[in-house]
């Protein structure tokens, strides 16, 4: 993430304010989710199958959840281009 902040201090006059902080809280929500996403002793406990599933289940919604903020960024870019 720090090449993520890097960047977003560096070029930040290219954001809007409502896009810098759209950025900051998925950057938030990433590493809140990034250290408890995969609750390891289920998958411990767990047939080989169920860990699968299980693993790949988290991981879908993980890109299912940053696929979502992703658009929700890109249509306020769009919008903030349109009015220049």
């Amino acid at each position: 993430m720090f090449k993520d902040e890097q960047w977003l201090n560096e070029h930040k006059e290219f954001l809007t304010k409502t896009e810098r902080e759209l950025l900051t809280q998925l950057d938030t929500m990433i590493a809140m989710k990034g250290s408890s996403s995969i609750d390891f002793d289920k998958v411990k406990t767990s047939s080989i199958e169920e860990r699968f599933n299980h693993i790949f289940d988290d991981l879908e919604e993980l890109i299912e959840g940053q696929k979502k903020e992703l658009l929700r960024l890109k249509e306020s870019v769009r919008q903030t281009l349109s009015k220049n």
